[in-house]
Protein backbone atom coordinates (compact mmCIF):
# COMPACT_ATOMS: atom_id res chain seq x y z
CA UNK A 1 0.00 0.00 0.00
CA UNK A 2 1.24 3.47 -0.86
CA UNK A 3 1.57 5.65 2.21
CA UNK A 4 0.24 9.21 2.24
CA UNK A 5 2.73 12.04 1.99
CA UNK A 6 3.82 13.46 5.35
CA UNK A 7 2.74 16.93 4.30
CA UNK A 8 0.00 17.79 1.87
CA UNK A 9 -2.60 20.42 1.23
CA UNK A 10 -5.08 18.17 2.97
CA UNK A 11 -3.70 17.65 6.45
CA UNK A 12 -6.79 19.46 7.75
CA UNK A 13 -9.29 17.52 5.64
CA UNK A 14 -12.39 16.70 7.72
CA UNK A 15 -12.63 12.99 8.47
CA UNK A 16 -16.03 12.70 6.82
CA UNK A 17 -14.92 14.39 3.57
CA UNK A 18 -13.13 12.20 1.03
CA UNK A 19 -11.51 13.19 -2.27
CA UNK A 20 -11.88 10.81 -5.23
CA UNK A 21 -10.47 11.93 -8.57
CA UNK A 22 -12.61 11.01 -11.55
CA UNK A 23 -9.95 9.41 -13.75
CA UNK A 24 -11.40 10.96 -16.91
CA UNK A 25 -9.78 14.15 -15.63
CA UNK A 26 -6.43 12.66 -16.66
CA UNK A 27 -7.46 11.81 -20.23
CA UNK A 28 -6.04 13.60 -23.31
CA UNK A 29 -4.13 16.18 -21.29
CA UNK A 30 -1.94 18.85 -22.94
CA UNK A 31 1.75 17.96 -23.14
CA UNK A 32 2.70 20.68 -20.66
CA UNK A 33 0.59 19.30 -17.83
CA UNK A 34 2.04 18.31 -14.47
CA UNK A 35 -0.75 15.82 -13.93
CA UNK A 36 0.07 12.24 -12.92
CA UNK A 37 0.98 10.04 -15.85
CA UNK A 38 2.22 6.50 -16.33
CA UNK A 39 0.93 3.17 -15.11
CA UNK A 40 -1.62 2.57 -12.38
CA UNK A 41 0.97 2.50 -9.59
CA UNK A 42 2.62 5.74 -10.71
CA UNK A 43 -0.71 7.53 -10.94
CA UNK A 44 -1.86 6.12 -7.61
CA UNK A 45 1.33 7.24 -5.90
CA UNK A 46 0.91 10.78 -7.21
CA UNK A 47 -2.76 10.89 -6.21
CA UNK A 48 -2.05 9.77 -2.66
CA UNK A 49 0.78 12.28 -2.36
CA UNK A 50 -1.58 15.02 -3.54
CA UNK A 51 -4.15 14.12 -0.90
CA UNK A 52 -6.68 12.01 -2.80
CA UNK A 53 -8.33 9.12 -1.01
CA UNK A 54 -9.74 7.31 -4.02
CA UNK A 55 -10.70 7.34 -7.69
CA UNK A 56 -13.83 7.02 -9.80
CA UNK A 57 -14.13 5.30 -13.18
CA UNK A 58 -16.10 2.53 -14.84
CA UNK A 59 -13.18 0.18 -14.14
CA UNK A 60 -10.82 1.28 -11.36
CA UNK A 61 -10.49 -1.66 -8.99
CA UNK A 62 -6.78 -1.96 -9.79
CA UNK A 63 -6.25 1.20 -7.75
CA UNK A 64 -7.41 -0.52 -4.58
CA UNK A 65 -4.16 -2.48 -4.60
CA UNK A 66 -2.38 0.81 -4.04
CA UNK A 67 -4.40 2.05 -1.10
CA UNK A 68 -7.10 4.03 -2.90
CA UNK A 69 -10.85 3.70 -2.65
CA UNK A 70 -12.87 3.00 -5.77
CA UNK A 71 -16.25 4.31 -6.87
CA UNK A 72 -17.82 3.50 -10.22
CA UNK A 73 -20.32 5.10 -12.60
CA UNK A 74 -22.62 4.25 -15.47
CA UNK A 75 -25.88 4.77 -17.36
CA UNK A 76 -29.16 2.89 -17.27
CA UNK A 77 -32.46 3.62 -18.97
CA UNK A 78 -34.79 0.95 -17.60
CA UNK A 79 -35.44 -0.78 -14.30
CA UNK A 80 -33.94 -3.96 -15.73
CA UNK A 81 -30.76 -2.14 -16.74
CA UNK A 82 -30.47 -0.54 -13.32
CA UNK A 83 -30.82 -3.91 -11.63
CA UNK A 84 -28.26 -5.61 -13.85
CA UNK A 85 -25.69 -2.83 -13.55
CA UNK A 86 -25.99 -2.25 -9.81
CA UNK A 87 -25.95 -5.99 -9.08
CA UNK A 88 -22.72 -6.22 -11.07
CA UNK A 89 -21.22 -3.34 -9.12
CA UNK A 90 -22.10 -4.95 -5.81
CA UNK A 91 -20.71 -8.33 -6.83
CA UNK A 92 -17.50 -6.76 -8.14
CA UNK A 93 -16.79 -4.87 -4.93
CA UNK A 94 -17.23 -1.17 -5.70
CA UNK A 95 -17.88 1.15 -2.76
CA UNK A 96 -20.65 3.08 -4.48
CA UNK A 97 -21.76 4.24 -7.91
CA UNK A 98 -23.22 7.26 -9.67
CA UNK A 99 -25.84 6.82 -12.38
CA UNK A 100 -27.10 8.70 -15.41
CA UNK A 101 -30.70 7.55 -15.74
CA UNK A 102 -32.91 7.96 -18.79
CA UNK A 103 -32.67 10.55 -21.56
CA UNK A 104 -34.89 13.29 -20.15
CA UNK A 105 -37.89 12.54 -22.37
CA UNK A 106 -39.57 10.20 -19.91
CA UNK A 107 -43.07 10.85 -18.62
CA UNK A 108 -43.38 11.72 -14.94
CA UNK A 109 -44.63 8.26 -13.99
CA UNK A 110 -41.57 6.72 -15.66
CA UNK A 111 -39.25 9.07 -13.78
CA UNK A 112 -40.80 8.12 -10.46
CA UNK A 113 -40.60 4.41 -11.28
CA UNK A 114 -36.93 4.70 -12.16
CA UNK A 115 -36.20 6.65 -8.98
CA UNK A 116 -37.98 4.07 -6.83
CA UNK A 117 -36.07 1.30 -8.59
CA UNK A 118 -32.72 2.90 -7.74
CA UNK A 119 -33.67 3.15 -4.06
CA UNK A 120 -34.96 -0.43 -3.91
CA UNK A 121 -32.07 -1.99 -5.83
CA UNK A 122 -29.45 -0.01 -3.92
CA UNK A 123 -30.95 -1.21 -0.67
CA UNK A 124 -31.28 -4.85 -1.70
CA UNK A 125 -27.73 -5.08 -3.09
CA UNK A 126 -26.10 -3.09 -0.30
CA UNK A 127 -24.23 -0.64 -2.55
CA UNK A 128 -25.02 3.09 -2.35
CA UNK A 129 -26.21 4.42 -5.72
CA UNK A 130 -26.52 8.14 -6.40
CA UNK A 131 -28.59 9.55 -9.25
CA UNK A 132 -26.56 12.21 -11.03
CA UNK A 133 -27.92 15.67 -11.81
CA UNK A 134 -27.02 15.68 -15.49
CA UNK A 135 -28.17 16.89 -18.88
CA UNK A 136 -30.02 14.38 -21.06
CA UNK A 137 -31.24 12.39 -18.05
CA UNK A 138 -34.32 12.35 -15.82
CA UNK A 139 -32.69 15.01 -13.61
CA UNK A 140 -31.85 17.53 -16.31
CA UNK A 141 -34.77 19.68 -15.13
CA UNK A 142 -34.35 20.99 -11.55
CA UNK A 143 -38.10 21.34 -11.13
CA UNK A 144 -38.86 17.73 -12.09
CA UNK A 145 -35.99 16.62 -9.85
CA UNK A 146 -37.79 18.32 -6.97
CA UNK A 147 -40.92 16.41 -7.92
CA UNK A 148 -38.89 13.20 -7.85
CA UNK A 149 -37.82 14.02 -4.29
CA UNK A 150 -41.44 14.61 -3.31
CA UNK A 151 -42.49 11.21 -4.62
CA UNK A 152 -39.33 9.28 -3.67
CA UNK A 153 -37.83 11.04 -0.62
CA UNK A 154 -35.35 8.21 -0.05
CA UNK A 155 -33.50 9.05 -3.27
CA UNK A 156 -29.92 10.30 -2.96
CA UNK A 157 -27.94 12.30 -5.51
CA UNK A 158 -24.58 12.89 -7.06
CA UNK A 159 -24.58 16.68 -7.36
CA UNK A 160 -23.05 17.57 -10.71
CA UNK A 161 -24.30 21.13 -10.52
CA UNK A 162 -22.58 22.55 -13.58
CA UNK A 163 -25.34 20.93 -15.66
CA UNK A 164 -27.94 23.03 -13.89
CA UNK A 165 -25.85 26.16 -13.40
CA UNK A 166 -25.19 26.44 -17.12
CA UNK A 167 -27.87 24.26 -18.71
CA UNK A 168 -30.70 25.85 -16.71
CA UNK A 169 -28.91 29.21 -16.55
CA UNK A 170 -29.48 29.54 -12.84
CA UNK A 171 -28.18 33.12 -12.77
CA UNK A 172 -31.01 34.22 -15.09
CA UNK A 173 -33.43 35.36 -12.41
CA UNK A 174 -33.20 35.24 -8.63
CA UNK A 175 -30.54 32.62 -7.97
CA UNK A 176 -30.89 32.92 -4.19
CA UNK A 177 -34.57 32.03 -4.48
CA UNK A 178 -33.65 29.06 -6.66
CA UNK A 179 -31.14 27.92 -4.05
CA UNK A 180 -33.87 27.91 -1.43
CA UNK A 181 -36.27 26.02 -3.69
CA UNK A 182 -33.61 23.37 -4.33
CA UNK A 183 -33.06 22.69 -0.62
CA UNK A 184 -34.70 19.22 -0.80
CA UNK A 185 -32.15 18.20 -3.46
CA UNK A 186 -29.14 19.64 -1.63
CA UNK A 187 -30.23 17.79 1.52
CA UNK A 188 -29.96 14.49 -0.37
CA UNK A 189 -26.56 14.91 -2.03
CA UNK A 190 -24.05 12.26 -0.92
CA UNK A 191 -21.53 12.50 -3.78
CA UNK A 192 -20.34 15.61 -5.60
CA UNK A 193 -18.87 15.85 -9.08
CA UNK A 194 -16.75 18.96 -8.88
CA UNK A 195 -16.92 20.78 -12.18
CA UNK A 196 -17.46 24.51 -12.38
CA UNK A 197 -18.56 26.79 -15.18
CA UNK A 198 -20.22 30.11 -15.79
CA UNK A 199 -23.67 30.89 -17.17
CA UNK A 200 -22.57 30.20 -20.74
CA UNK A 201 -19.99 27.41 -20.53
CA UNK A 202 -20.19 24.47 -18.17
CA UNK A 203 -16.46 23.85 -17.67
CA UNK A 204 -14.37 26.96 -17.21
CA UNK A 205 -10.88 27.24 -15.70
CA UNK A 206 -10.71 28.83 -12.28
CA UNK A 207 -8.48 31.66 -13.51
CA UNK A 208 -11.20 32.94 -15.87
CA UNK A 209 -12.50 36.34 -14.63
CA UNK A 210 -16.12 35.15 -14.79
CA UNK A 211 -15.43 32.53 -12.15
CA UNK A 212 -15.04 35.01 -9.31
CA UNK A 213 -18.84 35.29 -9.26
CA UNK A 214 -19.65 31.73 -10.31
CA UNK A 215 -17.48 30.19 -7.60
CA UNK A 216 -19.52 31.91 -4.92
CA UNK A 217 -22.57 30.10 -6.24
CA UNK A 218 -20.81 26.73 -6.38
CA UNK A 219 -19.50 27.20 -2.85
CA UNK A 220 -23.06 27.87 -1.76
CA UNK A 221 -24.40 24.73 -3.46
CA UNK A 222 -21.61 22.57 -2.07
CA UNK A 223 -21.98 23.96 1.45
CA UNK A 224 -25.74 23.38 1.41
CA UNK A 225 -25.13 19.81 0.21
CA UNK A 226 -22.57 19.21 2.93
CA UNK A 227 -25.04 20.48 5.53
CA UNK A 228 -27.56 17.98 4.20
CA UNK A 229 -25.02 15.21 4.56
CA UNK A 230 -24.05 16.23 8.08
CA UNK A 231 -27.68 16.41 9.10
CA UNK A 232 -28.15 12.72 8.31
CA UNK A 233 -24.69 11.17 8.61
CA UNK A 234 -23.49 8.67 11.16
CA UNK A 235 -19.91 9.23 12.36
CA UNK A 236 -18.58 6.56 10.00
CA UNK A 237 -20.31 7.98 6.91
CA UNK A 238 -18.29 9.78 4.24
CA UNK A 239 -19.17 12.38 1.61
CA UNK A 240 -17.19 11.95 -1.61
CA UNK A 241 -16.05 15.07 -3.46
CA UNK A 242 -14.83 14.08 -6.91
CA UNK A 243 -13.24 16.55 -9.34
CA UNK A 244 -14.41 15.62 -12.83
CA UNK A 245 -12.85 17.94 -15.40
CA UNK A 246 -13.27 16.45 -18.84
CA UNK A 247 -11.32 16.66 -22.08
CA UNK A 248 -11.87 19.05 -24.97
CA UNK A 249 -12.51 16.26 -27.48
CA UNK A 250 -15.94 15.75 -25.89
CA UNK A 251 -16.56 19.50 -25.70
CA UNK A 252 -15.99 20.09 -22.01
CA UNK A 253 -12.59 21.76 -21.66
CA UNK A 254 -12.55 24.86 -23.84
CA UNK A 255 -9.85 25.43 -26.46
CA UNK A 256 -8.16 28.46 -27.94
CA UNK A 257 -6.08 28.91 -31.09
CA UNK A 258 -2.41 29.60 -30.54
CA UNK A 259 -0.31 31.99 -32.63
CA UNK A 260 1.03 28.92 -34.43
CA UNK A 261 -2.51 27.90 -35.40
CA UNK A 262 -2.83 24.94 -33.05
CA UNK A 263 -5.81 24.40 -30.77
CA UNK A 264 -4.99 23.99 -27.07
CA UNK A 265 -6.95 23.70 -23.86
CA UNK A 266 -7.39 26.91 -21.93
CA UNK A 267 -7.11 25.20 -18.54
CA UNK A 268 -4.85 23.13 -16.35
CA UNK A 269 -7.32 20.46 -15.30
CA UNK A 270 -4.97 18.88 -12.77
CA UNK A 271 -4.19 22.17 -11.02
CA UNK A 272 -7.88 23.08 -10.99
CA UNK A 273 -8.74 19.69 -9.49
CA UNK A 274 -6.37 20.35 -6.60
CA UNK A 275 -7.78 23.84 -6.15
CA UNK A 276 -11.34 22.52 -6.09
CA UNK A 277 -10.55 20.08 -3.28
CA UNK A 278 -9.16 22.96 -1.22
CA UNK A 279 -12.43 24.79 -1.85
CA UNK A 280 -14.27 21.70 -0.60
CA UNK A 281 -12.43 21.75 2.73
CA UNK A 282 -13.49 25.37 3.27
CA UNK A 283 -17.09 24.56 2.34
CA UNK A 284 -17.21 21.58 4.68
CA UNK A 285 -15.87 23.64 7.57
CA UNK A 286 -18.48 26.29 6.83
CA UNK A 287 -21.19 23.62 6.77
CA UNK A 288 -20.03 22.37 10.17
CA UNK A 289 -20.18 25.90 11.58
CA UNK A 290 -23.68 26.49 10.25
CA UNK A 291 -24.87 23.15 11.62
CA UNK A 292 -23.39 23.97 15.02
CA UNK A 293 -24.80 27.48 15.12
CA UNK A 294 -28.32 26.44 14.12
CA UNK A 295 -28.44 23.20 16.03
CA UNK A 296 -29.72 21.35 12.96
CA UNK A 297 -27.39 18.35 13.21
CA UNK A 298 -30.21 15.89 13.74
CA UNK A 299 -30.87 12.89 11.55
CA UNK A 300 -34.05 13.02 9.49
Amino acid sequence: MIESAQASFYDDTPTQLRFYLNLATLEDLPPWTRAPQGDTEAIARALVAAGFHGVQAEDCLAYTKHGLGCATLGRANTVEEIRALVSKWAATGYECGTLHIGWGFEEDREVMALGRAVVEISGSTGIPVYIETHRATITQDPWRTLKLVEQVPEVRFNGDFSHWYTGSEMTYGDINHKMELLAPVFERVRFIHARVGNSGAMQVPLHDPSMSVAMEHYRDMWTRSMMGFLGEADPEDRLIFSPELLRSSINYARRFRTAEGAWEEDSDRWADSLALTREAVACFREAEKRIESTGTATKR
